[in-house]
């Protein structure tokens, strides 16, 4: 079974980056996945956007069941890469999880909804961490001319589905 591909969208704004891939099973197209990172204008600011929808679809011949399985997600930093927001949307089967992401200076409040239940929040703290994202860490390592094989740079990264603060480097 070929998995259906959507034209990918992308805030309106300056296109920065662009990436597809493809998942194969067997030698089979089973699902795809494409990224757009863009730079926008937000209340007056510079932000940059970063888009991905993807899909997989799998199909069993022997039964006839399909697996298919939805997303998309958007993400809103600063050009430096320190979070503002983030939006993961899921559909699997006949779920939809809604999942938003606001961080202020000391915490993030984290919003869950699936398909029309009533949302729950979770204000999660993010005191004495250092909250950024793989561009935050891509940027502090170039701005300190660190770009050179084995160095690491560790921060704080949200995790939408864990509900916590992991960190990651």
């Amino acid at each position: 079974t070929v998995a259906q591909e959507k034209p990918a969208t992308a805030a309106k704004g300056k296109v920065l980056a662009e990436r597809s891939y493809f998942a194969y099973f067997t030698g089979s197209l089973i699902g795809w996945q494409k990224m757009v990172r863009s730079e926008i204008q937000q209340d007056g600011k510079t932000r940059i956007r970063e888009d991905e929808t993807s899909y997989f679809k799998i199909s069993r011949d022997f039964d006839g069941l399909v697996i298919e399985i939805h997303g998309e997600a958007a993400s809103i930093e600063t050009p430096e890469g320190i979070p503002i927001s983030k939006i993961d949307v899921s559909v699997n089967g006949t779920q939809t999880t809604r999942r938003s992401a606001t961080f202020g200076t000391e915490s993030v409040t984290l919003t869950d909804t699936i398909n029309d239940a009533k949302p729950v929040s979770y204000e999660i703290s993010t005191k004495g961490l250092k909250v950024g994202s793989g561009n935050w860490a891509w940027n502090q390592l170039k701005a300190g001319d660190r770009l050179k094989k084995g160095e690491v740079i560790e921060f704080d990264n949200l995790s939408m589905e864990s509900h916590v603060m992991e960190r990651d480097s």
